[in-house]
């Protein structure tokens, strides 16, 4: 955790996260960024990266990669936002949080420079700007072998695009953020591609042809090479198995055969094999069985279809758009027994609630649960049982916070029945720490 005093300094500052006014819908820039690193002494550029974008699917790549680095032997530093329950999972270190004292050490750092530099503190940077500058900071300092970066939102005007990556990855093109990405796939496709680079090798798992020859494009026009599903990669298989999945792939490299992910969806499959590719084009050789086997087996995406608890089930994803919910639905049934579910649903304004809940698949005999966490960007409860009514719920039940939210489908869950909490990263994250005490 970070200290108080920290803490505070941090929070002063724009946080989208939460609800205040982003800056970057009024002017969309990387010059604070590049001039928060500048005085710094652009860290960043010491830093070998992997650099992962994408609508959905993007966090579990990424953790699932560094995980296979790890097995590989390399020092890996990650970065994933938001967090789930404290600031530190943003900036891993070789499969953990970053401990406290590095991170109260970096974030000093990066406030030393903002309060002594004038062209750093007329024009403040946001709160997620910071945590990509003290990640940056600490990944140098610890000398990493490689960070795997996951962006924040969009691409091109990301903080996290001060990046000097060897590799980028893109896992796919959905409608989501569309008030500063666009709205269409096509525009946002284009935002996305910003992060690609001279000179790197770019991973494209995008399978809409013409959205992937936007991601091909870019690449050719500044010398990068791209490396495009169906072309030089793809599944041979993936099935379900008892607590994951069981894919078959081939790579650039090489071919994987009967390989099990231990996590629930198809969709972690695709996010699996696109994981390895990424790496093996990082390394530049064929992984191999044994490091590949090592690095799935450790892979884990809190909050991704994650089971909590049994009797009954207690599952949590942080399906926050239209494509993710379908993904979710799709991947719970695979995986899962059809039973009466009580969902636990909370959004945040900006989102297209009938829709979601329409891809969620909700049947007439499920309960849904509206809720919403302490934030300005959370859909009102009772905004979102009307949208619930709207999209035909038949059972609505209104919570006022997560907690009785929860205590509320427990109550009610028979052994049988499957509880779902859906919507948000933010909801999943305090349900987590409801339920698990993180």
């Amino acid at each position: 955790m970070i200290n108080s005093e920290l803490e505070k300094w941090l929070n002063d500052h724009d946080n989208f996260e939460i609800g205040k006014l982003s800056r970057r819908a009024e002017r969309p820039t990387l010059e604070r960024m590049q001039t928060l690193a500048k005085y710094m002494g652009d860290p960043q550029v010491n830093v070998p990266t992997i650099h992962i974008t994408g609508t959905n699917g993007k966090t579990s790549t990424t953790r699932i990669a560094e995980s296979l680095l790890r097995a590989k032997g390399l020092y890996t530093g990650l970065v994933c936002s938001p967090h789930l329950t404290q600031f530190n999972e943003r900036i891993c270190l070789d499969g953990q949080p970053c401990s406290d004292d590095q991170l109260d050490s970096a974030l000093q750092y990066v406030r030393n420079v903002e309060s002594s530099f004038e062209q750093v503190s007329t024009d403040p940077p946001s709160y997620f700007e910071i945590s990509i500058a003290a990640a940056f900071e600490l990944f140098n300092e610890e000398a990493v072998d490689v960070a795997l970066i996951e962006v924040g939102m969009g691409g091109l005007y990301d903080a996290t695009n001060i990046c000097d990556s060897q590799v980028a990855v893109i896992t796919n093109v959905a409608l989501d953020h569309m008030d500063y990405l666009g709205d269409t796939r096509e525009k946002i496709a284009l935002e996305k591609s910003g992060i690609i680079k001279e000179g790197q090798k770019v991973a494209i798992c995008e399978s809409d042809y013409q959205i992937a020859k936007i991601f091909v494009d870019a690449a050719k026009s500044k010398g990068a090479t791209p490396v495009v599903i169906d072309e030089d990669f793809g599944l041979i298989s993936n099935e379900s198995a008892v607590g994951g999945r069981l894919i078959s792939f081939r790579t650039p490299y090489g071919e994987y055969r009967d390989m099990f992910i231990p996590l629930f969806g198809s969709h972690q499959g695709y996010n699996a094999m696109l994981a390895v590719v990424a790496c093996e084009l990082f390394v530049d050789s064929y992984l191999g069985q044994e490091i590949v086997e090592e690095g799935f087996s450790k892979a884990r995406s809190p909050g991704r279809m994650e089971v909590l608890e049994n009797n009954p089930l207690v599952i949590v994803d942080g399906a926050h758009n239209i494509a993710g919910a379908q993904t979710f639905a799709r991947a719970f049934e695979e995986d899962f027994e059809r039973a009466r579910r009580i969902y636990v649903l909370g959004l945040t304004r900006e989102k297209d609630a009938v829709a979601i809940i329409n891809s969620l698949a909700v049947e007439s005999d499920d309960i849904v649960i509206a809720t919403q966490v302490e934030s300005a960007r959370a859909m009102p409860v009772e905004v979102l049982a009307q949208q619930l009514k709207n999209a035909e719920v038949e059972t609505i039940i209104e919570s006022p916070d997560p907690r009785s939210a929860i205590e509320n489908a427990k109550a009610l869950a028979l052994d049988d029945d499957h509880i779902v909490v859906a919507g948000s990263l933010y909801l999943v994250g305090e349900i987590r720490t409801i339920l698990l005490g993180d």
